[in-house]
């Protein structure tokens, strides 16, 4: 095999003629000149498509050898590198792509979801109260007002809660909160640990506590699949998951002192606000929140369709 050999400290090279031994070593004859080497004894840089292979000799100096499929195959006993073998071959080499994209695909569509299901039905009950209550204190602080509503009004809707719970939550423990938020609206929100928290403007909203217990009943349907603490472990995946791909520090730099004085706590983030979690109405009819799934529950006629599509 034809090669040429490098000085180490300068740039003159040779002709020389390389062969690989049964003994297990590299013998390179430049003229009368024949020098050998331990294989084990040389750095052989990988394999790249298109370019010589090169070994670094204990001396320093670097052998670059022309035919380096010859070469490689005498180090290997004929068989390619499947790293090569893809650099080789681009119909292979975009079928693996295909192939891997396809499977991350798959892994942030299905394998996440179900990765976080598995572990928020898993996690101890400590964990979801823990996670649920800071989750209020942050929305509390930045999110929401004291609730204005009298108290016999908010008697009246616990009681209305209280029949939701009885027909499609009675598993769980529960947590009705009143607040006021301009910002947040008409809405309803379902925390881990069973916290549900209902607005004053939602309850100006509708027209009839039938509305809101069918409002009620969608968010009980979070608390019981535990979908904050899915989409909480979900979202923890899904941005490790970026920063293992791309190596990008989503945190900009900042230091954890800074992070800490900007932003609430990690659990609190993932938690205030969690708008996929909420139940947003469109005025003028609470009614236009209901399900297309609702079915009517007999255990319930004074509320009529309790069941919404977070129970299927």
């Amino acid at each position: 095999m034809r090669g040429l050999l490098y000085e180490s400290n300068s740039a003159a090279r040779c002709d020389v003629e390389v062969a690989v031994l049964p003994a297990g070593n590299l013998q390179v004859r430049a003229g009368r000149d024949v020098q050998s080497w331990l294989l084990a004894d040389l750095s052989v840089e990988p394999r790249l498509a298109g370019v010589p292979a090169v070994a670094v000799l204990p001396d320093g100096r670097r052998l670059e050898v022309l035919d380096a499929d010859a070469f490689y195959g005498a180090l290997g006993g004929g068989r390619m590198r499947w790293v090569h073998a893809l650099e080789a071959h681009w119909g292979l080499a975009l079928l693996c792509t295909a192939v891997s994209i396809g499977l991350v695909a798959w892994f942030v569509m299905y394998g996440i979801p179900l990765a976080a299901r598995v572990t928020a039905d898993l996690m101890p009950d400590e964990v979801h109260d823990l996670i649920g209550r800071e989750g209020m204190d942050a929305m509390d602080r930045y999110l929401f007002e004291s609730s204005q509503l009298p108290a016999e009004r908010q008697a009246q809707l616990l009681g209305v809660f209280a029949d939701v719970v009885s027909v499609i939550g009675s598993d769980h423990d529960y947590d009705l909160q009143f607040r006021r938020s301009e910002a947040f609206g008409p809405n309803a929100v379902a925390l881990p640990a069973g916290i549900v928290v209902l607005t004053d403007e939602l309850v100006a909203l509708a027209e009839d506590d039938a509305e809101i217990a069918a409002v009620l009943a969608h968010e009980v349907g979070h608390v019981v699949h535990r979908h904050a603490m899915r989409r909480l472990v979900q979202t923890s995946v899904s941005a490790g998951l970026i920063v293992a791909i791309t190596g990008d520090d989503p945190t900009g730099g900042a230091s954890p002192s800074q992070r800490q004085r900007s932003l609430p706590s990690a659990t609190s983030r993932a938690t205030i606000a969690p708008r996929s979690l909420a139940s947003p109405l469109v005025p003028p009819k609470c009614a236009k929140h209901r399900s297309p799934h609702t079915r009517g529950d007999p255990a319930c006629p004074k509320y009529g369709k309790l069941r919404s599509n977070s129970l299927e």
